[in-house]
């Protein structure tokens, strides 16, 4: 069974006589673009709103969306990690103890 998505690139291909492979590499480029991009903001870097509203967070997909990245949910992001790297941290030094009270 042939989903949605490839049966849209079938017809855009047909349509625009443009090779199936072509257009699903143009199609899915935007979004590796966004995904690189993304990924070289260093979000857990991040500690203060002003920071974060001095990166740009915001890209158009011209005629699909527009992708927004906010501050509350990195912040909250950045909270948990911080807690569960502490929470390592911890977990290590109970280990250590323990192995030199033996």
């Amino acid at each position: 069974m042939i989903d949605n998505y490839s049966l849209l690139l079938h017809k855009l291909s047909l349509k625009y006589r443009i090779p199936l492979s072509e257009l699903k590499k143009l199609v899915e480029s935007q979004f590796e673009f966004i995904q690189e991009k993304t990924k070289e903001l260093d979000f857990k870097k991040i500690e203060t709103e002003e920071e974060f509203n001095n990166i740009k967070t915001n890209f158009n997909v011209m005629y699909l969306f527009t992708l927004h990245a906010k501050y509350k949910p990195v912040e909250i992001i950045n909270k948990k990690v911080k807690q569960k790297e502490d929470g390592r941290e911890q977990n290590k030094n109970g280990k250590e103890q323990n192995n030199t009270s033996i």
